[in-house]
């Protein structure tokens, strides 16, 4: 979760800058893609949280992870405001979502007992990475453009992949109860 955290706090930061700046465009255009992000991650969340239920937490998140950070990537490639809301849009179906899920394999991996105190020092460990991330992607905006921001950003998400992989998340969520 601290990829990811890390990346879309820096993206949420850039991603205004980079629209009305770097791409001219206006408030109602910033105000559509920015609607966009968000509306794409109510579709889609209720369908990553059946889908973990059902399979497994690392069947959403591994491939959530490794495609965010390519759309990061890809993100300063887009040519026109077409190209810019399908990625724009992709993003927003992993954008929001990955973060109840990753809260959901804290919750397999800790005893019952010790959930609560669990999820606050993950949130505690979470936000001390988090909160120098857009200060990071700042400097890097700074020495080499707006968009050097979506690669960090991308960078990120995708080592959050490989740490996802890496670790060893129950192949099913255990049934309430067990």
């Amino acid at each position: 979760g601290v990829f990811m955290s890390m990346g879309r706090l820096s993206v949420l930061t850039f991603l205004p800058l980079y629209l009305t700046e770097d791409l001219q465009y206006t408030s109602l255009g910033l105000g559509f893609y920015l609607m966009l992000l968000y509306l794409m991650g109510m579709v889609s969340q209720p369908v990553m949280g059946v889908v973990s239920d059902r399979f497994s937490r690392k069947v959403v998140l591994l491939p959530a992870y490794a495609t965010l950070g390519l759309l990061y990537l890809f993100l300063p490639a887009t040519t026109n405001g077409i190209q810019l809301g399908l990625v724009i849009g992709a993003m927003g179906l992993f954008f929001y979502g990955t973060g109840n899920i990753a809260t959901a394999a804290v919750m397999d991996l800790s005893a019952s007992e010790v959930q609560g105190s669990t999820m606050s020092v993950m949130s505690v460990f979470r936000h001390v990475f988090t909160l120098p991330s857009p200060i990071i992607a700042g400097v890097i905006a700074t020495e080499f453009g707006t968009e050097a921001a979506f690669l960090y950003a991308g960078v990120l998400l995708l080592l959050g992949a490989v740490v996802i992989f890496t670790i060893k998340l129950p192949p099913k969520p255990a049934p309430a109860g067990d």
